[in-house]
């Protein structure tokens, strides 16, 4: 693992799974975002869905495997994952209000509106720089740089107390030094 998820990166990587695995539900009535019958779904929910796919797959690369997405036509990385997210966001509300002409809404719909509005709310908050505490793993698991023991604990955010060192066994105190060693000047005379 490159680095640690944030807050930011689970949400967009949720969204996205959401987004792609809800997509095989029904959206209409017993169409789903993958058929071409009857609604005129297919190709705009497919891309609505593959869309979500690599939104979840690009920002799990970036954390484990520190591969980021080279800028295109002036975008970087993180301003395509907005694009991607506001795209799927907005497309999913504009079906949520169409005429369905009578027919049922499937789940399908309303999860993978909740999974494109996820990744449209995390990848604003990974461009705005919010959410983006770091989600550690289980203590005991990580080590330091040198794998010699676990890693030491992160400092705290900027403008909180640092909080005091867990209670346990302190260390002793510097043994004297050995008695090799120049004794102490005699104390001076009484006057």
């Amino acid at each position: 693992m490159k680095r640690q998820p944030t807050v930011a990166d689970i949400v967009m990587v949720a969204g996205g799974v959401v987004t792609f695995i809800f997509s095989f539900l029904h959206f209409v009535a017993d169409v789903n975002a993958w058929s071409s019958d009857g609604f005129g779904l297919f190709p705009v929910t497919t891309l609505i869905a593959v869309v979500g796919l690599a939104m979840a797959v690009f920002v799990a690369l970036e954390i484990f495997a520190g591969f980021t997405l080279p800028t295109f036509l002036t975008f970087n990385y993180k301003q395509i994952y907005v694009t991607w997210g506001i795209f799927n966001g907005g497309l999913m509300l504009c079906y949520l209000i169409m005429d369905k002409h009578g027919a049922d809404t499937g789940a399908g719909l309303y999860l993978m509106l909740i999974g494109s509005l996820a990744m449209a709310v995390g990848s604003i908050l990974n461009i705005l720089g919010l959410a983006t505490q770091t989600v550690n793993m289980p203590a005991g698991t990580a080590t330091s740089a040198t794998g010699a023991g676990p890693a030491a604990a992160p400092p705290p955010p900027p403008g909180r107390p640092v909080p005091p060192p867990p209670p346990g066994p302190s260390a002793p105190p510097p043994p004297p030094p050995a008695g090799g060693g120049t004794p102490p000047p005699p104390p001076p005379p009484p006057s």
